[in-house]
């Protein structure tokens, strides 16, 4: 395999993946940034975002409302572990999608995350990722240098992936690896994989696969000159069937940690954030009514969460659907009123510069999902 300047690092950590170099001479495509966080599990959204205005989410699960929320407007507010993305939404460096999710409703984790990297209707329809193909598009594909490439990130412009069939825990990294690094790109390559693989010690090589430290690893990757310009981080233990918890426990940690995240980035990336959108997937979202285990089942409609520098129109884009027993899906779940594809396509129309019809046409395969860029971002 010829690794060169056009092709992108993906990290061996199993959390962050890094991509999306300039293929030399493409001039078309929008110096913006995109990073995804992928939230596994089934994040429920009306834990994330309660819709306070709803008087139905009471009864159906007062448990897991949090008693010390942060307040958006009379009709929603945030879980109080979200209070660096407070302050984003209060700026209009943030936004909220909710009653959303991908076209998927049968609630399995297999076939939703599948679907949530694939973008497309039917589950392992497809070899490769929306993202991926958007990438492919906008100039910006090669081959990938990673022990683990979600699917979300192949393309079909020749995105492999080099899986050494052994990585060992040595206090450096891999020489092979090492040395691909350092004859693709002088420096600037070998410099990411210094800071995303060197290993002092057991402890540090712990440490360096928390998502925190990922995101710092993103920022400083995704700041360099002529360097990737997207990165994908994964945040697992969303499947909170049991002792979800409200103003503390599993979700509340869950969301303090993508609430860093998020803080994290934006002062790592510094003036870079101002051209950078940060959104949040998952597979599905969680029941309305809580469990006899105190915990949520896997639902249909979820919420999404989305920052960067440049500004949003709205603190939340919704079309509200209600939590009356006859407004749920099948009964019991959130209706998702809006195609989180919609979002998607708008995030990368946004950042990339790729025509709206040339995205749902070329990336999503499906010529009837909506435009919400002029409806989610300040400036489209």
């Amino acid at each position: 395999m010829v690794v060169n300047r056009r092709h992108f690092l993906a990290s061996t950590l199993g959390y962050l993946t890094l991509l999306g170099w300039p293929r030399a001479g493409f001039t078309d495509v929008k110096s913006g940034r995109l990073v995804v966080i992928l939230l596994e599990g089934g994040m429920d959204g009306l834990a994330a975002v309660p819709p306070i205005g709803d008087m139905a989410l009471f009864d159906q699960r007062r448990e897991l409302v949090p008693k010390n929320l942060l307040e958006v407007d009379r009709h929603f507010a945030l879980n109080p572990a979200l209070k660096n993305f407070n302050m984003l939404l209060k700026s209009s460096f943030g936004s909220i999608v909710h009653a959303t999710n991908m076209p998927y409703k049968r609630r399995s984790h297999f076939e939703g995350q599948n679907i949530m990297e694939s973008g497309i209707s039917t589950p392992f329809a497809v070899k490769t990722g929306w993202l991926g193909r958007a990438l492919d598009l906008a100039g910006l594909s090669g081959e990938s240098l990673s022990l683990n490439l979600p699917l979300l990130l192949r393309g079909n412009r020749g995105n492999d992936t080099y899986y050494p069939a052994k990585i060992k825990k040595t206090d450096g990294p891999d020489p092979m690896i090492a040395r691909y690094l350092a004859n693709a790109r002088s420096g600037m390559v070998s410099e990411t994989f210094e800071s995303l693989y060197f290993k002092e010690n057991i402890n540090s090589r712990r440490a360096r696969r928390d998502p925190i430290s990922l995101a710092k690893h993103a920022a400083v990757a995704l700041r360099k000159v002529g360097g990737p310009r997207a990165a994908v981080i994964k945040v697992k233990r969303f499947d909170t069937h049991a002792n979800q918890g409200a103003d503390s426990g599993v979700f509340f940690s869950r969301m303090r940690l993508v609430d860093n995240i998020f803080e994290t980035l934006r002062v790592k990336l510094e003036e870079d954030w101002e051209t950078t959108i940060v959104v949040t997937l998952t597979e599905f979202g969680r029941t309305v009514a809580v469990n006899g285990s105190l915990g949520t089942d896997h639902g249909y409609g979820s919420a999404g969460l989305l920052a960067g520098g440049d500004g949003f129109k709205e603190k939340v884009v919704t079309d509200w659907p209600g939590l009356k027993k006859t407004d749920l899906h099948d009964g019991r779940d959130l209706m998702a009123t809006v195609d989180y594809r919609s979002v998607l396509s708008s995030c990368l129309e946004k950042a990339f510069g790729l025509p709206h019809d040339f995205i749902i046409e070329k990336v999503f395969f499906d010529p009837k999902i909506s435009r919400l860029t002029d409806r989610i971002f300040l400036r489209a």
